[in-house]
């Protein structure tokens, strides 16, 4: 399982980058990720992946790379932690209610090796960070199991609001959301 020598760190010098997921770059590291029980409980169905999923998942990454800004939907980044991907984070374009606010959701797996560092915070920063540069006027959400506290903290760390609490295929879920940059001071 890679854990990007986080466990050797002393102080905290982890460099998060963002790219687009690449197979060739990232296909073993993501595919030990994706079939770890302990990251992949926290993600949709609980389930993890197969080869045939991790594979789809590629080609859906390579697909959305070739479109234009206009007609592209979804974006995926590789999370890599000093040159080791550690995970995925994506940005979806989401109506949760009719004739509410358009808002785009985040998802974020980790690698289980690099979690309690520091690290979920950083990453959920570069991926806000991408989502502002993408969707400056757009609010966020993040669902997020409601057993998962440590993701909980992170979402409440840098700025998500609890907002609800619901039941998604059958689990508990917290709402988290951040509103518009539009809407907040701007540093």
């Amino acid at each position: 399982m890679p854990d990007a020598g986080a466990s050797k760190l002393v102080e905290f010098t982890v460099v998060v980058v963002l790219v687009p997921p690449n197979r060739a770059a990232h296909e073993n590291e993501l595919r030990a990720i994706t079939r770890d029980p302990n990251v992949m409980k926290w993600v949709a169905n609980g389930q993890v992946w197969s080869e045939a999923k991790l594979q789809r998942f590629f080609q859906y990454c390579e697909e959305e790379e070739h479109q234009g800004p206009s007609e592209r939907k979804n974006y995926y980044h590789a999370v890599t932690v000093n040159g080791t991907c550690v995970g995925v984070v994506g940005i979806h374009p989401v109506r949760y209610d009719p004739g509410s606010t358009t808002l785009s959701a985040l998802t974020i797996f980790l690698s289980s090796g690099i979690l309690g560092r520091g690290v979920g915070t950083r990453v959920v920063q570069a991926a806000l960070q991408a989502y502002d540069a993408i969707y400056p006027d757009i609010g966020v959400v993040i669902d997020i199991r409601a057993s998962n506290s440590p993701m909980k903290r992170v979402a409440e760390k840098v700025g998500f609001v609890h907002t609800k609490s619901l039941e998604i295929s059958g689990r508990d879920y917290c709402r988290y959301e951040r509103p518009r940059l539009s809407t907040v001071d701007r540093l």
